[in-house]
């Protein structure tokens, strides 16, 4: 199973949940069964606030892979900063914000320019994917609703059953 149904949440912060507020969810737990190498879409989209003149919601993307007994953490892995409120171009109600590729860090320190680390897929045998949710308000009475998104499909999908005798015992004989 790639995914489960938890890919698709709304984070809300609602109203008497204080000023400033982070609230984290995770969005997909992946276990394979070997390594693949894995792409990804990321969306966040703003669905309703209310008491909110303006403010900036964050959300970033936290990412945990995993092959055989190795782990690594990578913390805002993607961020989106969305502007809500009056005055709140570019990011109006409603629209959604995606990215299928994400900056990685600069390789050196001294490298004053920004990254030129391009990450459009990476290899993992399992993902762990939650996502922080935070928004200042000028009133705990505010509150808001983000619905949050991820995917994860293989890059190419062979199953070493293909190549064992012609035979498919998974039921995909003559394309079914």
């Amino acid at each position: 199973m790639w995914g489960g149904p938890g890919q698709s949440v709304h984070v809300e912060k609602p109203a008497g949940a204080g000023i400033s507020t982070v609230l984290g969810q995770q969005l997909a737990r992946v276990d394979y069964a070997r390594p693949e190498t894995w792409s990804f879409f990321f969306a966040a989209q703003v669905v309703n606030y209310v008491g909110i003149q303006q403010s900036f919601v964050d959300v970033t993307f936290d990412l945990t892979i995993g092959l055989g007994r190795s782990t690594q953490v990578i913390r805002s892995f993607e961020h989106y900063r969305l502007a809500i409120g009056a005055g709140a171009q570019p990011n109006q109600l409603g629209e959604l914000v995606y990215s299928t590729e994400v900056t990685g860090p600069n390789r050196r320190f001294d490298d004053a320019t920004p990254a030129d680390n391009l990450i459009r897929d990476f290899c993992a045998q399992s993902i762990n994917l939650t996502a922080n949710f935070s928004i200042d308000t000028p009133t705990a009475a505010a509150s808001c609703d983000v619905l949050l998104q991820a995917f994860f499909a293989p890059r190419s999908h062979i199953r070493p059953e293909w190549f064992k005798d012609g035979n498919f015992p998974g039921g995909e004989n003559a394309g079914l």
